[in-house]
């Protein structure tokens, strides 16, 4: 019994980091921006270069936050800490209402995907 709850305290975070990792890995290789996804939330595409730069801010997001996700000798407060200062890093003046929104409704899943509220950190 005892062997079964310590093999169970490895596996449910591993499984959970890998989870996050699926998560970050599926957004990296989507489209994010393309025109049907601002269709749906009832938008009109912004201009090619706002939607690129979208697209470019995404990828790094996701591209720091894969990094912390396999730093294991960060603690569950570390890691939301950096993950908090990854957001507040963001260019959030460079953006009108509706990007911002659509920005962190993309980044929402990945941030959950690590365990934590992303609406408590946006």
């Amino acid at each position: 019994m005892e062997q079964t709850i310590l093999a169970l305290m490895f596996v449910f975070p591993a499984m959970s980091w890998a989870n996050g990792v699926n998560m970050i890995d599926d957004l990296l290789a989507k489209d994010n921006y393309a025109t049907p996804a601002w269709e749906s939330r009832g938008l009109i595409p912004s201009p090619p270069e706002t939607i690129h730069f979208m697209e470019q801010t995404t990828k790094q997001f996701l591209l720091d936050l894969k990094a912390l996700s396999e730093k294991s000798e960060l603690t569950e407060a570390d890691l939301r800490k950096q993950i908090i200062q990854l957001v507040d890093d963001l260019p959030w003046n460079d953006l009108d209402t509706e990007e911002k929104e659509f920005l962190a409704n993309v980044l929402a899943p990945a941030i959950q995907s690590m365990g934590f509220n992303p609406w408590a950190i946006f």
